[in-house]
């Protein structure tokens, strides 16, 4: 294991439908995954049943995600999706939270 690996924190979110609503009243197939991909699937099943708890459970794991960046982190991760050259620092920050 390199010095980086231990340095790195991994952190998994994770929201489980048990009871297949997701599939049964919004026709979206699981598991998900990414943050965008979430945000949709909560929406549309929000739209599809507005008194889904699981829409809720979804949104409340996209809060903590968002709440577990920084802005210097999500600043970078948004010019590493944009195709945009990163910073060494920036690179770094990422890396530190397995994002690169």
């Amino acid at each position: 294991m390199t010095e980086l690996e231990r340095k790195q924190k991994r952190i998994l979110i994770l929201c489980v439908d048990r009871d297949g609503d997701l599939t049964a009243k919004a026709e979206i197939k699981t598991p998900l995954i990414g943050r965008n991909n979430n945000l949709n699937a909560a929406v549309s099943l929000a739209l599809k049943d507005p008194e889904e708890p699981d829409a809720n459970a979804m949104f409340e794991a996209i809060r903590v995600y968002d709440h577990l960046l920084t802005d210097e982190t999500k600043q970078a991760f948004e010019k590493l999706r944009r195709g945009e050259k990163l910073t060494w620092e920036e690179f770094k920050i990422l890396a530190e939270k397995g994002l690169a």
